[in-house]
């Protein structure tokens, strides 16, 4: 949606958006967030949501699996927040005078409900089983990989709306709806950081499974955290994910995962990229108030 083109699940728009990068040296290995309105079937449910509308976005997500696999693309980077996605309520003065993106639950009344959501997490279970027994046979049928990405931030509910991507129990749960090497996971340092779990130990858990790395890095709790360049944190996401194809040697012969750096947004031109102001974090946090379309190319140069 953001490219301008329309509908982007169909081969032709991919396509043309790939060789438009093509033609600049860049090479899609995959593509990441939510592809067009996905609302009718996360927030299915809710009043005003019918079955024709989801049964339809279904169709269209499985036509970009397919219209991926003939381009070559075999990752889709994917989340199942709902309601609102992606959140951050500000910026902070960090090293060098930097501006590092944070989250603060306390900030523009965002709360954390405890009752009244507007769909609650059973529903929110029962719309996610539905979509990935959906989707899901047509991505091994094309050998696409969905790495599933944790809630950011990973809290029980934000903005009336339940959210049950928090855990490793949730994964391992969403893993078990439909076990196959296509119900991948996009592990996302920060988020899993956030979540209280040790990574190595959680990165030799999922083990092959595995299909996408961001390697971020926060300071904080998943009520209040700030983003932070890659050398400030404690952690390291490359040893951490190397230890996940160790514990079999055999098994583990051939196993790789994309990567890809995930920096503070908020800071302006250091290491030699391009972040984005605070006027366009606003900007961006508002059309992420509700997954509107949309997808971020994973390249190679």
């Amino acid at each position: 949606d953001l490219t301008g083109l329309p509908d982007p699940w169909k081969y032709d728009t991919l396509k043309k958006i790939v060789d438009g990068l093509a033609a600049e040296g860049l090479k899609v290995v995959g593509l990441e967030g939510d592809p067009f309105d996905m609302s009718p079937i996360k927030e299915y449910g809710e009043q005003g949501t019918g079955n024709g509308e989801r049964e339809e976005a279904l169709a269209h997500y499985r036509e970009l699996l397919e219209s991926m696999s003939r381009l070559g693309i075999k990752l889709l980077c994917y989340n199942f927040m709902v309601g609102k996605g992606w959140s951050r309520t500000g910026v902070r003065e960090g090293r060098g005078g930097a501006k590092a993106t944070y989250f603060r639950v306390e900030d523009e009344g965002l709360e954390v409900e405890s009752g009244g959501l507007i769909i609650n997490h059973e529903q929110i279970w029962a719309n996610y089983e539905y979509f990935i027994k959906s989707v899901m046979p047509t991505a091994e049928k094309c050998g696409v990989r969905m790495g599933l990405h944790p809630d950011d931030p990973c809290l029980p509910s934000l903005g009336g709306y339940a959210r049950i991507f928090g855990s490793v129990e949730a994964y391992d749960r969403a893993y078990a709806i439909y076990p196959s090497p296509s119900n991948a996971v996009t592990f996302c340092q920060a988020n899993f950081k956030l979540m209280g779990v040790d990574l190595e130990e959680t990165a030799r858990h999922f083990g092959k499974r595995i299909a996408f790395i961001h390697a971020r890095d926060v300071e904080g709790t998943k009520e209040d955290f700030t983003e932070l360049f890659h050398d400030q944190g404690d952690d390291h996401i490359h040893q951490a994910c190397e230890h996940s194809a160790q514990e079999d040697a055999h098994e583990a012969k051939g196993h790789s995962a994309a990567q890809r750096a995930d920096e503070s947004e908020g800071a302006a031109q250091e290491h030699g990229a391009l972040f984005l102001g605070h006027e366009q974090i606003e900007q961006r946090a508002d059309a992420g108030a509700k997954q509107r379309g949309g997808l971020a190319h994973v390249g190679t140069g």
